[in-house]
C-alpha cells in the first residue's frame, strides 16, 4: 500500500472511530430519557468505556496521520 493510500484510511478510520464515539454517547442519553427496562449504572458504565475507547482510538489515528504530513 503506497503512503498516500495508508494516510487516506488513517484518516478515514479516525473519523469513523470518533463518529462512532458520538453515536454511543447519543445513545446513552436516549436510554436514559426513554427510561427503557436497562438498569442505568450498568448501562453507563458500559456506554462510557466504550466511548473512551473509541474516541481514544480515534484522536490517536488522527494524531498519527497528523504526525506523518510534511
Amino acid at each position: 500500500m503506497d503512503k498516500q493510500k495508508k494516510d487516506r484510511v488513517i484518516k478515514e478510520a479516525s473519523k469513523f472511530c470518533l463518529d462512532m464515539a458520538k453515536l454511543v454517547f447519543a445513545g446513552i442519553i436516549l436510554a436514559g430519557i426513554m427510561q427503557t427496562g436497562i438498569k442505568t449504572p450498568v448501562l453507563l458504565w458500559w456506554a462510557g468505556v466504550a466511548v473512551l475507547i473509541l474516541a481514544l482510538s480515534g484522536f490517536g489515528l488522527l494524531l498519527l496521520y497528523k504526525n506523518d504530513q510534511p
